[in-house]
């Protein structure tokens, strides 16, 4: 779709917060109009004071990096927050000053759904206990899988969501407090395409407590677990592994050598069932981050040898 005689690049069709610049609100009723959007897409203003992490990823990423510093559109990324649009419009200007649209990062109902709509496998992501669906490490993460053709569509659970309004920082809830909220999400989402579940840290631990019961009734074809919480930092003897040591489930984790949450050298000694496949990288933290100057790898090395290991993994489920 052609943005040809577009406004400045802004979103459309998504909630907006605090006070918005009489020009801002005429930028998304033009771009509304042009897409024969609803007439008005700002539908749900919000209190000011609003925490907008999401705004600023979409201000960083590379679809946004064009974007006029210091126009309106560009200043009222930081009042966009998450709500519940249907969809979420990026324009950008390219090098040869056209405009197209891009769909390659965008929201629906909730989810952030990156990746092609007709990949081979839907991806579902839950965020760790204190980082948000749009964390540095969630988008890594996301963008590495989309990359290698899987659809990954994020969510949050309602005790983060509510960081993002007024009713501040809840702590969050125990894992198995969130398992409703996660099949929900799962129904919610919806996807035709065989469904892998997963999530970071306690959102992979949350998943795999559900996941047995989904895959006998063919509802996923896999579980994915990137920074698996075996045990909180420095209490390794409060392990939470009983329900790996059965799992029937076809699962992929994903660990740093280091991590807080369990090192290789801990895990290795665990009983786990033979269903889970476990790739070890080398001098990852809990956000797989490696130190370069120690270990020779980056971030980036090792975001695409966890894409990799997914690839082939998510290769050998059943259709």
């Amino acid at each position: 779709m052609s943005c040809s005689n577009a406004p400045l690049p802004i979103f459309s069709n998504i909630l907006i917060c605090g006070a918005i610049p009489a020009e801002v609100n005429g930028e998304l009723t033009a771009l509304a109009n042009l897409f024969n959007l609803e007439a008005s897409p700002v539908t749900g203003l919000r209190e000011t004071g609003v925490n907008p992490p999401l705004a600023d990823n979409y201000r960083g990423s590379r679809y946004l990096k064009r974007r006029r510093q210091g126009s309106p559109a560009h200043r009222a990324g930081s009042q966009i927050a998450r709500g519940n649009p249907s969809a979420a419009l990026i324009c950008h200007q390219c090098a040869d000053k056209g405009w197209t649209t891009s769909y390659e990062l965008r929201m629906q109902n909730d989810f952030l759904i990156n990746g092609p709509d007709d990949a081979e496998f839907t991806v579902l992501l839950a965020h760790g206990a204190g980082g948000a669906m749009d964390s540095p490490s969630m988008t890594a993460a996301a963008e590495a899988l989309a990359a290698i053709g899987l659809r990954v569509a994020r969510f949050e659970f309602a005790y983060m969501a509510a960081r993002r309004t007024s009713e501040g920082r809840k702590p969050p809830p125990r894992a198995d407090k969130l398992i409703a909220e996660y099949g929900a999400a799962i129904e919610r989402l919806g996807v035709r395409s065989p469904l892998i579940i997963g999530g970071k840290s306690m959102g992979g631990r949350v998943a795999s407590m559900i996941a047995d019961d989904l895959f006998a009734k063919g509802k996923i074809a896999g579980l994915i677990c990137l920074g698996y919480p075996f045990h909180p930092p420095g209490k390794p003897e409060e392990l939470r592994t009983k329900h790996l040591e059965t799992l029937m489930t076809p699962a992929l984790i994903v660990q740093g050598t280091r991590d807080v949450f369990g090192t290789r050298q801990e895990v290795q000694s665990y009983k786990m069932s033979n269903k889970i496949e476990l790739v070890w990288l080398e001098d990852g933290d809990h956000d797989l981050t490696p130190r370069k100057k120690i270990s020779g790898f980056s971030l980036a090395d090792h975001l695409a040898s966890m894409a990799e290991a997914v690839k082939t993994w998510a290769s050998s489920l059943a259709p």
